[in-house]
C-alpha cells in the first residue's frame, strides 16, 4: 500500500503541474471563443452509492403489483442546487463543456453515442421521464395505465403540443415513432431495446395512445424515458431526409441552430414551448472538448458554465473555491475491468485469480482517495442492489490457488490494456501495482482514447482483452445487465454468453413482484462476479460535476444522462 501511495503522489503532482500549465495558458489566452483541445473524446466520469436516509417508496401508477420506482436507502437521492428566493431568470446562454466525440447523429431514434444525449433531452419531449428522484414522471404523456396482466400500457397525452415545425403532437404521431423504431428498414438504435416487447402501437383516440405487448416488461415505462421515448416530428423526418439527423425537430424546449458533426452544438429558445413559463434560458452552447483538463481550466476562467465528468482527481485542485459549485452524487454507477473471453481471458481459473488478487480496499483509497465504495457485484443500487453480496474479497491465498490452476506462475505476464491519458494511466499504474503485490505481474498497452470503445471489438487490430470498463445505473435494473452481459446485449463486446445469466435476464424483466426479482439479480450478480467472471468489479465513485456560481436548478437523474432543460442563470 505504501509503494501504491507513493505512485499515486508522484501520478498527481504531474497532472497538478499539467493542470496549472493549462489554465495559464487559458487565462493568457481567454476570449470570447473557448479554448480548443485537441485530444479524444473520453468517456463519462464515475458515480457512486453511499449509505442513505430511508427514502419512502413510491409506487408506479396502475402497475399490476408494486414496483418502486425510486431508491431504497442504498441510494442518495439528489437534491437540486438551491435556488434564489426570488425564483428563476429569464435569458443567457448556458456554456458546457462536454466531449462530443464522434458523435453520429441527432435523430432520436437513430443515435448511438452517449455524448449527444444531454442536447437531445432538451431538443425531444419523452414519453415519460425520469424524474431526479428516480421515479417515473409525465412527460408528453400526462398519465397512464398498466393493464392488471401487464402485458399492456394506455398513456393519456398532454394537449395543445406544437412540435418545432408546427405540427401537432397527438396519439398519431407517438404511433407513428413507435413504429419507426420497430421498422428494421429504419436502422434504428433503439430496435432490440424495445422490439422484443412491443406488439402493437394503437391509437385510442387522439389523446389516447395504447402499447400492447409481446410479453410482460416492468421495465418499459423506465426504457420510455431514455432514447427510446423521444417523440420526433413524423412530418420533418419524413420531408428532411438526411438532414433531419443535423437540424432534429421536436417538441423540446430548444431547438436546434447549428451542429457541426466535428463541433461544437448551438440551440436556442423554442418560444412556442408547451409547458408555460419554459425555458428560462435564451439558448444552450455545447463546447466540444475532449481533455478533461482544458474543462477544468475553462470552468475555473469563467469560459464554461458547466462540467460533467469529472475526475476524482480533480475535485481537490476547486474546494474551496467561491467561484464553482462542486455537485456530487452517489448513485450507483459500476467501474472495474473487463474481460473478453479469448485467449489467455478465456480461462475462468484466471479470472477468477485476478478478482481474488484485487484489493478494492487500498485501490479505492488511492485512486480515489476515497471517493467511492468498494465494489463486489454489477448492482446499481436500486431497489435490486444487495449490500451483503461481497463475493471474491481480496485473498492472496485464493489467488495464488487459482493462479496455478490456471497454469501460470509468479514468472507469467498479462496484457492489460489503458486508454491513452494522465487520468487512466494513473488507474492502470495503480491497478498494475496492487497486483504486481500479489504476485501477478501485467504489461501495460496504451491505446488512443479515440479507440478505446472500439478496441473491444473483434475486428480492432489488437484487440483490448482485459482493460477498464463502466457502465451505468438505468431507470430499472434490468438495463445495464441486459446491455452488457446478455449474449444479445448491445454493448457485449467482450463475447459474454452465459445461458443461466440470460435467462435471469429475460425472466426477472417480466417479474412485477420485486421481491421475487431481486432474488434472481442476486443470483446473476454471483454468477457474473465468482462463478463465471465477467469483470474484476472494483468501485462505486462518487460523480461530481461542477457548475459556475451563476447556475441554479441543476439536479442529477439516476440515470446519469443530464436533463439540463430546466436549468436557469443568476445573473
Amino acid at each position: 500500500m505504501t509503494n501504491l501511495r507513493r505512485l499515486t503522489l508522484s501520478r498527481i503532482g504531474g497532472l497538478f503541474v499539467g493542470l496549472v500549465f493549462i489554465l495559464a495558458i487559458s487565462i493568457a489566452c481567454s476570449s470570447d471563443q473557448p479554448t480548443r483541445a485537441t485530444a479524444p473524446a473520453q468517456p463519462a466520469a464515475a458515480a457512486a452509492p453511499a449509505a442513505a436516509v430511508q427514502a419512502p417508496v413510491v409506487i408506479i401508477s396502475g402497475a399490476p403489483t408494486a414496483i418502486p420506482a425510486r431508491a431504497t436507502a442504498t441510494r442518495v437521492v439528489p437534491t437540486a442546487t438551491s435556488v434564489a428566493t426570488s425564483g428563476p431568470k429569464y435569458g443567457g446562454i448556458l456554456r458546457n463543456a462536454k466531449p462530443l466525440g464522434r458523435l453520429d447523429s441527432l435523430d432520436g431514434h437513430i443515435n448511438r453515442r452517449y455524448e449527444g444525449l444531454e442536447a437531445m433531452f432538451a431538443i425531444y419531449n419523452n414519453i415519460v421521464q425520469i424524474a431526479p428522484d428516480g421515479t417515473i414522471a409525465p412527460d408528453l404523456a400526462k398519465s397512464w395505465e398498466i393493464s392488471n396482466d401487464g402485458m399492456a400500457i394506455t398513456f393519456n397525452l398532454q394537449t395543445g403540443v406544437k412540435f418545432h415545425d408546427g405540427t401537432s403532437m397527438d396519439a398519431s404521431s407517438l404511433k407513428w415513432n413507435i413504429e419507426r423504431i420497430l421498422n428494421p428498414d429504419v436502422g434504428s438504435s433503439q430496435l432490440n431495446v424495445i422490439g422484443p416487447y412491443i406488439a402493437s402501437a394503437e391509437v385510442i383516440d387522439q389523446n389516447t395512445f395504447k402499447l400492447n405487448l409481446s410479453e410482460p416488461f416492468r421495465p418499459l415505462l423506465a426504457v420510455l424515458g431514455e432514447r427510446s421515448g423521444y417523440v420526433l416530428s413524423p412530418t420533418a423526418v419524413q420531408t428532411m431526409g438526411q438532414k433531419f439527423e443535423v437540424s432534429p425537430v421536436g417538441t423540446g424546449p430548444f431547438t436546434i441552430t447549428k451542429w457541426d458533426p466535428t463541433g461544437d452544438i448551438h440551440l436556442e429558445k423554442n418560444d412556442e414551448y408547451w409547458e408555460s413559463g419554459k425555458p428560462y434560458l435564451d439558448g444552450m452552447h455545447f463546447q466540444n472538448l475532449t481533455d478533461p483538463d482544458v474543462r477544468l481550466a475553462m470552468i475555473r476562467t469563467g469560459e464554461t458554465d458547466v462540467m460533467h465528468e469529472v475526475e476524482p482527481t480533480q475535485i481537490p485542485l476547486v474546494e474551496g473555491d467561491p467561484t464553482i459549485q462542486i455537485r456530487d452524487f452517489s448513485g450507483g454507477q459500476t467501474w472495474g475491468f473487463r474481460f473478453v473471453m479469448k485467449p489467455p481471458y478465456d480461462n475462468i481459473a484466471l479470472r477468477q485469480a485476478l478478482a481474488y488478487a484485487t484489493d478494492r480496499v487500498t485501490f479505492n483509497q488511492v485512486f480515489y482517495e476515497g471517493r467511492a465504495r468498494d465494489a463486489y457485484v454489477a448492482g446499481t443500487m436500486s431497489w435490486e442492489y444487495n449490500p451483503d453480496l461481497t463475493p471474491m474479497k481480496y485473498d492472496l491465498a485464493k489467488s495464488k490457488e487459482k493462479f496455478a490452476e490456471a497454469g501460470y506462475s509468479s514468472s507469467s505476464t498479462l496484457p492489460l490494456w489503458c486508454r491513452g491519458n494522465n487520468i487512466e494511466l494513473l488507474r492502470c499504474e495503480i491497478y498494475q501495482a496492487a497486483l504486481a503485490e500479489s504476485g501477478i505481474n501485467m504489461e501495460l498497452i496504451t491505446l488512443p482514447s479515440s479507440d478505446w470503445w472500439i478496441s473491444f471489438r473483434p475486428d480492432y487490430k489488437d484487440r483490448n482483452l482485459f482493460g477498464m470498463y463502466w457502465f451505468n445505473p438505468r431507470g430499472d435494473p434490468h438495463q445495464s445487465p441486459q446491455r452488457v452481459f446478455h449474449t444479445n446485449g448491445g454493448s457485449n463486446r467482450m463475447d459474454y454468453s452465459n445461458v443461466e445469466v440470460d435467462n435471469l435476464i429475460d425472466e426477472a424483466a417480466k417479474i412485477y413482484d420485486i421481491a421475487k426479482a431481486k432474488t434472481m439479480y442476486d443470483r446473476m450478480n454471483i454468477i457474473l462476479a465468482k462463478e463465471d467472471p465477467a469483470m474484476v468489479f472494483t468501485s462505486n465513485p462518487i460523480a461530481y460535476t461542477l457548475l459556475g456560481s451563476q447556475v441554479r436548478n441543476f439536479s442529477f437523474v439516476p440515470d446519469y444522462f443530464p436533463r439540463i432543460r430546466e436549468l436557469w442563470l443568476d445573473k
